[in-house]
């Protein structure tokens, strides 16, 4: 097997692997597994696909040992329902509680995933004849960039009609995919479609299977909570279970021990772990900064002044953040301190706080503790070489790499964003209010009305343009890709 994991990534290597693997069981099993982790970690995700024998029972609950050896996974999940049972998604009707939820199964995958809610498209067409006749639903959100589009097929037959059709996610990460669709005629199913890294889509799976399985409705919040307990539960697996004690509450709390964090010539200091699709931060002490914005208007022509200044929320959102895995030497110090990430999750009565904390320490031993009340302990080691890589063990060893944020993309200085290209978009309609919780659809509606310049900001900052008669709304997009929004 030794040679398999050591050459050079190929489908065949993979394939024979995976027959390998599949031919053994108990002790022998596992440490076939401990012995091609490391080998494997450097091969590139996509290269290395899930069987299908290896996701048997996900949804079910039970996960293959195997599975910590893959990095890619294409799953799907059908349930079929009365006519009268097919699920609501929260009470908004299909169309909308879908969408709401293949946002979130998106996010997660993809994490950063946060396209507009602005709608781009929105017909419907229907026509009778004598049970041969049909029509179509059609409605795209988002942007140039990113969003979700549904499709509904509507067919009329002599007994009955049916309608078969969903969302699907589009600007996705390449190779990742999400659908969430139905089929109704005299029954009903619900089809999950997805595909992306490991643990991500694994931990869809187990939630959206955990979710059928107590027979819950799957809701945007729902299927929230069950990711992130998914995930919780995946890290308690992986290492030794101690004593549970409370956990405090989200926020700021003290890092205990200060650690001293490395200074060495040519070496950066890593800002953030990833351990599947979170991104963990430590504190540094390096600021963070933000696009920020002055308007005027002069008559017909609108001046704007653009400046970076320090963000205090360092930073606002970390999925964002244009991350880059940088080169060594590295040493165990480089990775020693306490890493976190907070969050929330919407429901009725506002938001529920959640957060997740690996303390690594000196002697390669880290504590996992997360709110609500999770605990565990386990062993850590850096994998040598030139890429910040670590292995937390387990059950299942899990890959964490380090990062440094792009300098070009993230930068670090305050001041005017000097003689900068820049893209100015005028709209004759605001956005929805950034939210947690998407707003109610209100039914379909007219396409924005846009005009985009690409200008060059002055030695202060500054850009001016033609203001049309319709524009209310404003966005700036800078070189770093960060955006300001402003109203007229």
């Amino acid at each position: 097997m030794r040679h398999l994991v050591t050459g050079p990534p190929s489908d065949r290597s993979w394939r024979e692997l995976c027959a390998h693997l599949d031919a053994l069981e108990g002790e022998a099993l596992a440490e076939a597994i401990a012995s091609a982790k490391d080998p494997l970690s450097a091969w590139p995700a996509a290269s290395r696909p899930a069987p299908d024998g290896w996701l048997a029972g996900l949804f079910e609950g039970s996960s293959d040992p195997r599975l910590a050896l893959a990095g890619w996974a294409t799953l799907e999940h059908t349930q079929a329902f009365g006519w009268d049972e097919l699920p609501q998604l929260g009470g908004r009707g299909f169309q909308d509680g879908a969408r709401q939820v293949t946002r979130r199964v998106a996010d997660w995958i993809a994490p950063g995933f946060d396209p507009p809610e602005t709608v781009l498209r929105a017909n419907d067409e229907w026509h009778s004849a004598a049970g041969c006749g049909g029509g179509f639903v059609e409605e795209v959100r988002g942007d140039d960039r990113a969003g979700l589009s549904f499709y509904d097929t509507l067919t009329e037959h002599p007994s009955n009609d049916s309608a078969e059709g969903g969302w699907t996610a589009y600007g996705l990460p390449e190779g990742c995919s999400v659908y969430l669709g139905r089929y109704e005629r005299g029954f009903a199913r619900m089809t999950l479609r997805v595909s992306g890294p490991t643990p991500a889509v694994l931990e869809v799976a187990l939630a959206w299977g955990r979710l059928a399985r107590e027979g819950r409705e799957v809701t945007e919040a729902s299927i929230a909570e069950a990711l992130l307990d998914a995930r919780a539960a995946q890290a308690t697996a992986r290492a030794p279970a101690v004593e549970t004690t409370p956990s405090p509450a989200p926020g700021p709390r003290p890092f205990g021990e200060e650690v001293t964090l490395p200074e060495r010539p040519g070496v950066p200091t890593l800002e953030a772990l990833r351990i599947g699709s979170d991104v963990l931060l430590r504190p540094t002490g390096a600021p963070w900064t933000r696009l920020a914005a002055h308007h005027e208007r002069m008559g017909a022509r609108l001046r704007v002044v653009l400046r970076s200044e320090i963000d205090p929320l360092e930073p606002r959102d970390r999925a964002r953040v244009r991350w880059i895995e940088p080169s060594g030497p590295w040493e165990d110090a480089d990775f020693v301190g306490r890493w976190s990430i907070q969050g929330s999750i919407p429901n009725a009565g506002g938001a529920i706080g959640w957060s997740r904390e690996y303390a690594l320490a000196a002697d390669g031993t880290y504590q996992f503790s997360a709110y609500p009340a999770r605990t565990a302990d386990g062993r850590w080691r850096r994998v040598e070489g030139a890429a910040p890589r670590l292995l937390l063990d387990g059950a299942a060893e899990t890959e964490v790499v380090g990062l440094i944020r792009d300098e070009q993309r993230e930068p670090r200085t305050a001041g005017p964003l000097a003689n900068g290209a820049v893209s100015v978009t005028q709209s004759d309609q605001a956005p929805p209010p950034e939210s947690l919780v998407p707003p109610l659809a209100t039914g379909p509606t007219e396409p924005p009305q846009t005009l985009r310049l690409e200008l060059t900001t002055d030695a202060e900052g500054a850009v001016e343009l033609p203001l049309e008669p319709w524009a209310v709304h404003v966005e700036v997009y800078d070189g770093a890709g960060r955006r300001v929004r402003f109203e007229l």
